[in-house]
């Protein structure tokens, strides 16, 4: 009697929750017009980064979105001697077209530079820590077609004196 009993239970159970997936026909998202998943996908898009091109110029990939996509484009060591302290990289934001440099030290913290160079239009950007830091960015530069980025990194003990730096190149 029991398992009999069980067993309408559970039967009825899963016709409930099979009626419930028939009986919803909606559909929330339509295919196409106003709402559409192309729609969403540039609204995404945009939502990543709240500038494009020339108006990242000098801007904070963190502040404006940027960062959330970014790829590393290109990245080197920094060596002392023959072991590797740190690295520079070019980072590179396809939602905002802009590339930027940064350092990272590979333990601890210490005095950074990250610097960026555009070679057409000619540009650049760099930041220095005014405190020992684990890892510096420089504000972002435009990405145009066929320029070639070089980016500095160095690494320090004191504010402004650094004993060890790297340099990165990549084309676009």
């Amino acid at each position: 009697m029991r398992i009999a009993s069980s067993f309408a239970v559970v039967a009825l159970g899963a016709s409930f929750a099979l009626a419930g997936c028939i009986a919803d026909t909606s559909d929330p998202e339509p295919l196409d017009g106003e709402g559409s998943a192309q729609e969403d996908v540039g609204e995404a898009a945009a939502a990543l980064g709240s500038c494009y091109g020339a108006s990242c110029t000098e801007q904070d990939p963190g502040a404006t979105g940027c960062e959330a996509d970014a790829v590393t484009r290109a990245s080197s060591d920094i060596l002392s001697g023959t072991t590797a302290i740190g690295k520079i990289v070019i980072r590179y934001s396809p939602s905002c077209n802009a590339a930027w440099a940064r350092t990272v030290v590979t333990s601890g913290s210490s005095y950074l530079r990250a610097e960026i160079t555009r070679s057409s239009p000619y540009a650049t950007s760099q930041a220095e820590s005014t405190s020992p830091t684990d890892a510096l960015r420089s504000a972002m530069l435009a990405v145009t077609p066929g320029s070639r980025f070089t980016a500095i990194g160095k690494i320090g003990s004191n504010p402004g004196i650094f004993q060890f730096s790297g340099t990165v190149r990549t084309n676009f």
